[in-house]
């Protein structure tokens, strides 16, 4: 048994329309038509993963892949958690990050990619 945490990337919380949480969700959305100077971070500082993230769970489990996670925090996947039914938040989403034996995983439009986040850097 594992533990894993899951961040919501705070776009759904963000006072105003376009604040940089939505600004952050909208270009993972759209990554594959973006040019390469305007492609969303594959890296935060500590300081900048808790300005755009927030902790939503950690929960016991055997997960090898966040997709197992993605699963469980997904309303209408009908393999829905017991912990994300506690939690009573939105499902999980393009942007959202989950972390595993201290790995980042950034979900994506489909999978997910391994990003950094601290790096020495605060």
């Amino acid at each position: 048994m594992g533990e894993a945490t899951i961040y919501y990337l705070n776009w759904d919380e963000e006072a105003e329309d376009h604040g940089p949480a939505s600004e952050l969700f909208h270009k993972y959305g759209v990554e594959s038509v973006l040019d390469e100077d305007e492609m969303p971070p594959s890296e935060f500082s500590e300081e900048e993963f808790e300005e755009f993230y927030r902790e939503v769970a950690t929960v016991e489990g055997d997960y090898e892949h966040p997709e197992q996670l993605w699963r469980e925090w997904n309303r209408g996947s009908r393999e829905e958690s017991q912990e994300f039914y506690d939690a009573e938040v939105r499902s999980m989403s393009v942007g959202d990050v989950v972390e595993l034996d201290g790995d980042y995983y950034l979900a994506k439009a489909i999978g997910f990619d391994e990003i950094e986040v601290g790096g020495g850097q605060e």
